[in-house]
């Protein structure tokens, strides 16, 4: 069952869900909003930023970002946590300040396999998590709509040399054809 801000509460207080850094205007009526943290990574500049030092994070269109929040959540076995992009930050981008919105879900039994991954505990952007970014051998979606915005302005200007050359073709003939005739002629 989805939780609301008063079942949030409640599983705090009994331990059930921690939210380090805690800030009740981001306690939304069935979910928390968290706020961008201290460390991003584009997939454009591929290298670890603190967005906070410049006010703002710029992700390319079509580009995508690695970020941290600036709470750190904890669930038990009995509750549930679903992440997403804020629909006004979809629209906009990001700034610092609630970019993602968490919805917690109290389950009706403990989890029999709660998650034990390798980002269990994670605090920041990891190694692994900027070599996987560094490695990626791909382009992105922004990156590939550039490529073709270039190539279709490459493909014009082609287009534009052959239409100069067509209409240049039978002067420069004309021309070659007077030239031959001149020197037949002086001959």
């Amino acid at each position: 069952m989805l939780m609301t801000d008063a079942a949030i509460r409640k599983a705090m207080e009994t331990k059930e869900l921690t939210i380090d850094n805690f800030d009740e205007r981001a306690l939304q009526p069935a979910s928390y909003d968290t706020r961008l943290g201290e460390e991003a990574m584009t997939s454009s500049r591929r290298e670890k930023i603190n967005p906070a030092e410049k006010g703002l994070l710029i992700i390319a269109p079509g580009g995508f970002a690695l970020v941290t929040t600036h709470e750190r959540l904890s669930l038990s076995p009995t509750v549930a946590g679903h992440i997403g992009l804020r629909s006004y930050y979809a629209k906009r981008g990001l700034v610092r300040e609630p970019f993602c919105t968490v919805e917690f879900f109290h389950l009706a039994e403990p989890a029999t396999k709660p998650y034990s991954g390798e980002s269990q505990r994670q605090a920041g952007i990891s190694v692994s998590d900027i070599q996987n970014l560094v490695d990626a051998q791909g382009m992105t979606f922004g990156q590939v709509i550039t490529a073709l915005q270039d190539l279709g302005q490459n493909v014009k200007s082609l287009s534009d040399s052959v239409k100069t050359l067509k209409w240049m073709f039978p002067v420069l003939l004309a021309f070659g054809i007077a030239v031959i005739a001149v020197l037949v002629a002086l001959k």
